[in-house]
């Protein structure tokens, strides 16, 4: 089954056009930070063009009238550029980070809407690669990237237009190497490009590496595996290093190319230009000279600068490339609009295929009845498709063929919202946030009171080990429930399940991971949970379900058996296959602790 294919590969261009649509909405400060920049482009110019009348008027023909108002022009000048590259710089980070977390939580958001199978074909390393430092990359390419592009253009035109006031054959003499080096620039732009975008794919996937090394740390101690995953790592920093010399074998091109044109110009220009000082007989004065020649050496600073920053913008429309193509992917579709105004809890699988991949299905023509209020078990053997069919109810995933009804209605025409409202879930692999007790029981009810909250960590035996925790139910616990052992932790998605009090329960080898003592705790909390509530029940313990309504034995993807327990075991078919070899199991285990 597909979760939406990623778009296909954009230009810079419309990139980063893309990228300054969250920009657009300041562009109130935009606009005084274009100012400022406007400011700094005219100052620096004036500067330049200052040293004419400094060199003809003072140094030449001695007017001390000047002597005392062009060093204070000067302090000026720099005065209203310190001034205006403050307010340029401030805002332009302001107005980068606002716009940066709008992306981030356009990104996180489309992330979580995503559907559930999007999840198991993305390692988690790579998503949060995208969320972390793919948009950091971005701010760095529009706030970095916008001021040098419009600010340091902006003073190359405002001196250039010095250099051609002062004397336009000159100049264009200056502008002889332009030519020669926008080819290569232009060839060095698409690798930078390349080679960041190969860059950032290597960085994902050595975050994926190490997310796995320390998620699953406990794992590789366990199997001595800590010199493989460091190898693992190892090659995959490598190819990081290798991507990142590409790329910075690129930026290192670009200086060079840019020196050697503009050494080349200004050698020309000091020839040429001394050369006209010398014979035109005073028409061109050593004040316009060295004023054109100043303003041509401070060009040289933001073409640059233009120069540098654009491995940067490469970067980030690499990284802006990636974050889009996440952000045009189709997000789970709803589909359905409809209501229930009471719902009583039947469900029925008719005529039920599904596959993760089209071609194998995991399902095959599921038909199964669960009445309100009854209590029907799902089990088989590991690879029956138990848990997947639980998987469909609440609709994280859709059938290939046939219909899942909720009291007689299609579940593909409710509301997606309301359906998971009528579903509680506890899991073998109980998923807790780094929060307080409280907070995690409230998840599925954050208008919860505490009272609520209090009554449904009662009834599923919370508050048994609560008063041993030094902040009760306001006590942290931990990235993943670390605090917690495991029944505790069990214990708490039963009281989250209460205080959800949806009318139908999924329980997916709630116990499976549980040591007997744990797991009768548990159970008292699951009887609790179990009242009223149409419940399907996968356990890999055969006797915590001998008191269901009704039990569906799987095989294959398909439901072989259905009964009670004492009919499925006078039938002699699988679930009696199972019970005995379960029974003689434990048998041996007691034999063996004697």
């Amino acid at each position: 089954m597909s979760t939406g294919s990623e778009a296909p590969t954009q230009s810079t261009t419309d990139i980063y056009r893309r990228l300054l649509t969250y920009v657009w909405p300041f562009w109130g400060r935009l606009t005084v930070a274009l100012v400022a920049m406007v400011l700094v482009a005219a100052t620096t110019a004036g500067v330049a063009y200052l040293l004419k009348p400094v060199i003809d008027q003072i140094f030449i023909n001695k007017n001390e009238a000047l002597l005392v108002v062009l060093p204070l022009g000067v302090i000026v000048l720099y005065l209203m550029k310190g001034v205006a590259n403050y307010l340029e710089t401030y805002l332009l980070s302001w107005v980068g980070q606002r716009a940066m977390r709008q992306l981030r939580d356009d990104l996180f958001g489309r992330l979580l809407h995503m559907p559930l199978g999007f999840f198991s074909e993305h390692a988690a390393g790579t998503l949060i690669s995208r969320l972390t430092y793919d948009v950091d990359q971005v701010e760095k390419s529009v706030t970095r990237g916008l001021s040098t592009i419009l600010k340091d253009s902006l003073t190359a035109v405002f001196l250039l237009a010095v250099v051609f006031f002062h004397d336009w054959q000159l100049a264009l003499v200056s502008l002889i190497g332009l030519p020669i080096v926008i080819w290569p620039l232009a060839e060095l732009t698409r690798k930078l490009r390349k080679s960041s975008r190969s860059s950032q794919q290597a960085r994902a996937t050595m975050t994926r590496v190490i997310e796995e090394g320390v998620v699953g740390n406990r794992v590789i101690k366990a199997f001595n595996g800590e010199d493989y995953e460091h190898a693992r790592f190892h090659k995959e920093s490598e190819v990081h290093r290798k991507q990142n010399m590409r790329k910075a074998q690129a930026t290192a091109l670009s200086l060079p190319v840019m020196e050697i044109t503009a050494a080349i110009c200004i050698a020309l220009v000091i020839y040429y230009g001394g050369y006209r000082v010398i014979s035109s007989g005073g028409e061109t004065s050593p004040g316009t000279f060295f004023s054109f020649l100043a303003a041509l050496l401070m060009m040289y600073d933001p073409l640059k600068r233009l120069t540098k920053i654009n491995p940067v913008i490469q970067q980030g429309v690499a990284a802006g490339e990636r974050i889009f193509q996440m952000l045009d992917l189709r997000p789970e579709q709803d589909g359905g609009g409809r209501s229930l105004e009471t719902v009583r809890g039947a469900l029925t699988l008719d005529g039920v295929w599904f596959g993760y991949d089209p071609d194998t299905p995991v399902l095959q023509g599921i038909d199964l009845e669960v009445p309100a209020g009854n209590v029907v078990a799902l089990v088989g053997l590991s690879g029956a498709g138990k848990s997947t069919l639980v998987n469909l109810v609440p609709r994280f995933y859709r059938p290939d063929q046939g219909r899942i009804l909720l009291d007689g209605e299609d579940t593909a025409d409710l509301n997606l919202r309301f359906l998971r409202d009528q579903v509680a879930i506890v899991s073998q692999e109980v998923i807790l946030f780094n929060d307080t007790l409280a907070a995690n029981i409230a998840y599925g009810k954050p208008e919860a009171t505490r009272a609520e909250v209090e009554d449904a960590a009662n009834a599923a035996g919370v508050m048994e080990y609560v008063d041993r925790l030094e902040y009760g139910l306001d006590h942290i616990v931990g990235e993943g429930g670390a605090r917690l052992s495991g029944g505790q932790r069990q214990r708490l998605a039963i009281a989250r399940a209460l205080l959800r009090d949806a009318p139908i329960l999924i329980l997916d080898e709630a116990t499976s991971s549980l040591d007997p003592q744990s797991e009768k705790l548990v159970q008292r909390g699951f009887e609790r949970l179990m009242q009223g509530r149409t419940t399907l029940v996968i356990a890999h313990r055969l006797a915590t379900i001998q008191r269901a309504d009704s039990i569906a034995v799987m095989e294959s993807g398909r439901i072989v058996e259905q009964g009670g327990h004492d009919e499925l075991l006078a039938r002699g078919g699988i679930y009696a296959y199972l019970w005995e070899t379960q029974f003689a199991s434990a048998e041996e285990q007691a034999l063996g602790a004697e």
